[in-house]
This record gives structure tokens, C-alpha cells and sequence, in this order.
């Protein structure tokens, strides 16, 4: 069992809200679909840097990024949230964008949180 605290689930409740309020559930819904291509150099030349669909991977990343940062600095209850998030799932489908992002931008820490979470989330 968890010990996870009442606190614990109104930040995961919270960061929900967030999420739907920014728009990360359609954006997840979009990168399972047909239409997105996990392999960076295909992805930017369908899809440039700021345009809509490279936006909305960018609003995945952010979103786990950020949630990685709470988690990495104890402001998450890790089972409830690797209970409610897929973590690995949705790691393994944007790595490429996120490590090619990482390798243009020239910036090794670039989504490091997301990519540390999901490395922890193959423990559940």
C-alpha cells in the first residue's frame, strides 16, 4: 500500500486540471496516432520548429518535464503517480523528438526529468 496523503492526491488532481486547462491530453492523444512520426529528422521536416504539431510535442515534453522536476525533488508521491501516469508509454513514443531537440539544441539536460522518470517508472 501507499503512503500517499491526502496532499499528495490534490497535487495529482491539480496537475491534472493543469494539464487539461494547457491542452496536454489532446496533444497525447495526437502523438498515438497515425499521423505523428517518432524519428526526429522526419518529424521536423513534416512538422518545422514552431509550427502547430511540433507545439503540441513540445507541450508533451513540457508537461512531463515538469512533473519530472516535482518528482525528482520529492514533491510527488512516486507510486501514485507512476499508478497514474504511463510514464515509460509515452517516453518510449517522443524520445526521439525530445533526444534529437536535445541534440540540436546542444543541451544535454534538455528533458533529463521526463527521461529520469521514466527510467524510475519501469520499477512499477
Amino acid at each position: 500500500m501507499s503512503d500517499a496523503t491526502y496532499e499528495d492526491a490534490q497535487i495529482l488532481l491539480q496537475t491534472a486540471q493543469w494539464w487539461a486547462m494547457w491542452g496536454v491530453n489532446k496533444a497525447l492523444n495526437w502523438i498515438w496516432s497515425d499521423e505523428f512520426d517518432p524519428d526526429y529528422e522526419t518529424f521536423v521536416e513534416k512538422h518545422p520548429i514552431g509550427s502547430e504539431k511540433f507545439g503540441e510535442v513540445n507541450k508533451v515534453l513540457g508537461a512531463f518535464e515538469t512533473v519530472g522536476a516535482l518528482w525528482r525533488n520529492g514533491l510527488f508521491d512516486e507510486k501514485l503517480l507512476f499508478d497514474w501516469m504511463a510514464v515509460g508509454m509515452v517516453w518510449s513514443r517522443v524520445s526521439g523528438i525530445a533526444l534529437g531537440i536535445r541534440e540540436a539544441a546542444g543541451n544535454e539536460r534538455l528533458y533529463e526529468h521526463f527521461e529520469a522518470m521514466a527510467a524510475a517508472a519501469e520499477n512499477y
